[in-house]
């Protein structure tokens, strides 16, 4: 798997989120090596319906269940802080 982009953790991000946030050229092939049952993700970027229909048969795959495991995001047209704002509040919220 090749990322194009790093974008690293968010500072003060709640302890549950252990992975790298990055940006890859090939989310099949992501879901494939990363997704694990049980796990809770955040993806975001584009309408969380699109990020269903793109990444949810990789995730079947793996052994997981996009709508119990998976939540999505809509980012688009926000400034950097907004949606940096939004990923901290969702990320909180999965945690409790």
């Amino acid at each position: 798997m090749r990322a194009s982009s790093i974008y690293g953790l968010i500072e003060g991000s709640p302890k549950f989120w252990s992975r790298v946030c990055v940006h890859v050229d090939d989310g099949k092939r992501f879901w494939e090596y990363f997704a694990k049952p049980g796990m809770k993700y955040l993806v975001s970027g584009c309408d969380p319906r699109m990020e269903r229909t793109m990444y949810e048969n990789a995730l079947a795959e793996a052994g997981v269940d996009f709508d119990q495991q998976v939540t999505a995001l809509d980012l688009r047209n926000m400034k950097t802080d907004v949606a940096i704002n939004k990923v901290q509040e969702t990320l909180t919220g999965m945690n409790s």
